[in-house]
């Protein structure tokens, strides 16, 4: 057997533990979960290694897609792979997350097991004097799909260029420049990592390892979040750091992006990651807060619709509206969901004041969904016991059992999920 990491392709524990996160992250998609069961089921996967290790296996072009980013009227590109690529490139970025763990930066804490905004936020909150410094916050413009594939691939360590099966299978993925458009043509240009392209978290993490290692060895207090950078440090020491982070990425033909860089003065809110931070106090922030209202505005919107046209009736809205956003809260299944939105934000936070703000405006538009109006008399038509009867679970009751009884946290979500 040849010797390389990709052998991994052969343990179906892989593929199975992909499959499951699948299925967890995009239950909906249930074609392209046709086809992940169906590889599986049937051993194809054990074809594909057999076509990966002996370097025949050829990907697709992608589907480069335009899409909208949210409520900034911006438009970001992805690029979207035929479900066998798309799995067989999953189940590689977890096994090379797994066997490569050690060339990531610990300072990085995206895109891997056991770390995320928990373990970031810990990291820099370890600063006995981080109410004493100023913070900066910047990222990096267009990240992924601005990388130069070539200087990427010169700067892989060892342990992958050593690895000549894997890394001509790097090389056949970033330095193709075709990729299907709409309307089924062709276009030929550098699509650098490719956002949307499941093995871009593991090779993203690796990318910035140098500018890691860095601000480790100069013992500042840095973290990043794939190409998010968050750094404490005393006032008359940000700009520098700022400067140094600017010339970094010029070496690296990558830009800050400035409208997403801000520097919060010592003593001041400090907001990132989705989480605002004042003083040791936690919360959502102002912009989390405002995306998950808006996806509550135009679920109630829809279902709302759906009564009024008569294709529901108003009860059979009102638990088919809860149900998803149950989902969007807690996933599918409570346990080990972790980045479904309160596996995301529970563990951090340690303040309820947001929570308690979005438990009123969701039970509001509740109400809504079934009145059509906003009145004081919602309270009335729709008391919050029919809400709550219907699987509503409360964000501060979540919260709170979260943090004191996890078993009992686990049995209050679990028990008002779909199954």
């Amino acid at each position: 057997m040849v010797k390389s990491v990709l052998n991994g392709l052969y343990e179906v524990h892989y593929w199975l533990e992909t499959l499951s996160f699948f299925e967890f992250r995009a239950y909906r998609q249930k074609e392209k979960l046709s086809v992940y069961k169906t590889i599986v089921e049937n051993k194809q996967y054990l074809q594909m290694a057999d076509q990966v290790l002996a370097g025949n296996y050829i990907f697709g072009h992608p589907l480069k897609l335009v899409v909208n980013k949210f409520q900034t009227g911006k438009k970001k590109i992805v690029y979207l792979f035929e479900s066998h690529d798309d799995f067989l490139l999953k189940v590689i970025n977890r096994i090379l997350t797994n066997r490569f763990s050690s060339i990531i930066s610990p300072a990085c804490h995206s895109f891997q097991k056991q770390k995320g905004a928990k373990t970031a936020f810990r990291s820099l909150l370890n600063d006995f004097d981080i109410d004493k410094k100023a913070c900066l916050k910047t990222d990096v413009r267009n990240f992924f799909n601005s990388i130069n594939p070539i200087d990427f691939i010169e700067h892989l360590p060892d342990c992958i260029k050593n690895d000549k099966i894997l890394l001509e299978l790097i090389k056949q993925l970033l330095l193709n420049n075709k990729a299907r458009i709409a309307d089924g043509r062709f276009v030929d240009e550098p699509k650098g990592l490719m956002a949307g392209c499941p093995l871009s978290p593991f090779l993203s993490n690796i990318y910035l390892r140098d500018l890691d290692a860095w601000f480790i060895g100069n013992q500042i207090n840095y973290m990043r979040y794939s190409d998010d950078i968050v750094i404490f440090d005393y006032e008359e020491n940000i700009n520098a750091h700022f400067e140094f982070i600017e010339k970094y990425l010029a070496h690296k033909k990558l830009k800050i992006n400035k409208a997403k860089t801000s520097i919060t003065q010592a003593g001041k809110i400090a907001v990132f990651l989705g989480f605002s931070y004042y003083h040791g106090v936690v919360d959502l922030s102002p912009v989390s807060v405002q995306k998950m209202k808006s996806k509550i505005r135009r679920l109630s919107r829809a279902f709302h619709r759906r009564i009024e046209r008569r294709k529901m009736e108003p009860h059979e809205a009102l638990m088919k509206f809860i149900v998803r956003i149950n989902r969007k809260l807690y996933g599918v299944d409570a346990i080990e969901n972790e980045l479904c939105w309160a596996h995301w934000f529970f563990p951090v936070i340690n303040c309820h004041h947001s929570l308690e703000i979005l438990d009123k405006y969701i039970q509001n538009r509740l109400r809504y969904t079934l009145t059509g109006k906003y009145s004081t008399s919602n309270y009335r038509k729709v008391p919050y016991q029919i809400i709550k009867r219907s699987g509503y679970i409360p964000l501060k009751s979540s919260y709170f059992a979260f943090k004191t009884n996890y078993e009992q946290y686990l049995e209050m979500i679990n028990k008002n999920l779909p199954t």
